[in-house]
């Protein structure tokens, strides 16, 4: 059984991706103790596990508020992952059978059929890129990128959401896959350095126009 720390932080992070935490909400210990149902322990432990994540910050005499979208921030993390994720797939490459190949293809159609639904939409998209790096196991190197896609995924959900991200990403995993198969992992890492970088930069761009974030 999981702890209540953990639980709670959970719960808190999902509702600040769902938006129903909006930037800029102060996170009260004794009103999120009374939201959420539990002692303010496990709140407070929470609460450091989330700022740690990115997910809220100190503003001051306001206190712990939910962190903004954050454009620098953004753009930091697509940096270090069109550095990080070609070097993944190199280590990986070899391991990459047939039955891997077509497990990464059925999560890029699973996308397909999840409908408006930005949170199963970044899980998805997520798993597909995850089901190619494991292969290489390259334990540090995962544990990583697991840390970056936890980081991202606030920005990757507003991709979905707001951005319509979903018909481009489909595209770009098909062509990374079809040099995959072909045995070419020169394109295939074009193609996903390619794929991060455009997602990066539309998403920098995006931030800079909306009143939630922050340049």
């Amino acid at each position: 059984m999981r702890p209540p720390n953990t639980l709670v932080a959970e719960a808190i992070r999902e509702d600040i991706l769902r938006g129903e935490l909006p930037p800029g909400t102060p996170l009260i210990q004794e009103n999120l103790s009374v939201r959420y149902g539990v002692s303010r322990i496990p709140i407070r432990e929470a609460l450091v596990r989330l700022e740690a994540d990115g997910l809220a910050r100190q503003e001051g005499k306001r206190g712990l508020t939910v962190a903004p979208l954050h454009a620098t921030e953004a753009e930091d993390l697509w940096m270090m992952r069109s550095r990080l994720e070609p070097l993944a797939l190199e280590m990986a490459f070899p391991f990459l059978t047939k039955s891997v190949l077509g497990e990464a293809e059925d999560l890029i159609d699973k996308v397909e059929h999840l409908g408006n639904d930005p949170a199963k939409q970044s899980q998805a998209n997520w798993l597909f890129h995850r089901t190619l790096y494991e292969k290489g196991n390259r334990r540090r190197l995962l544990v990583t990128l697991d840390g970056l896609h936890l980081q991202a995924e606030r920005y990757l959900r507003f991709q979905y959401d707001v951005m319509s991200h979903s018909r481009d990403s489909r595209t770009e995993h098909m062509a990374i896959l079809d040099a995959l198969r072909a045995r070419d992992l020169e394109t295939a890492c074009q193609g996903l350095v390619r794929h991060i970088e455009d997602a990066g930069r539309k998403l920098v761009t995006a931030l800079r126009n909306v009143p939630i974030a922050e340049a």
